[in-house]
């Protein structure tokens, strides 16, 4: 359970990686959407590196997404943004590409 809370810390809303807003639940956030690609990103690099698959990946996210999120696309697959998953892609193929040394 424990790396289970790590993992949701690190990738949720307001989480380590989240690098498109500012803040916690109780008092808002601060939007910065200029970082919402290197944010897509990184997060998916990390779910790459922590040994998930891209499919795993992708439906967690859409399901996130369609709670959570403000763009998600219900018609689009997997329920996500075109550009957000794109950029969630390619971060978890370079993951894959064993960069960073673990290539699952």
């Amino acid at each position: 359970m424990r790396d289970r809370v790590s993992f949701a810390r690190n990738i949720g809303i307001g989480g380590a990686f989240d690098y498109q807003r500012e803040g916690n639940p109780i008092t808002g956030f601060t939007p910065f959407p200029q970082y919402r690609d290197v944010s897509n990103f990184n997060v998916w690099l990390y779910t790459q590196q922590a040994g998930l698959s891209l499919e795993e990946t992708l439906r967690v996210a859409g399901a996130y997404a369609s709670v959570f999120s403000s763009n998600a696309k219900p018609d689009q697959p997997y329920g996500l943004d075109i550009q957000t998953r794109e950029f969630m892609e390619i971060g978890f193929r370079v993951g894959q590409s064993g960069v960073f040394g673990r290539t699952r």
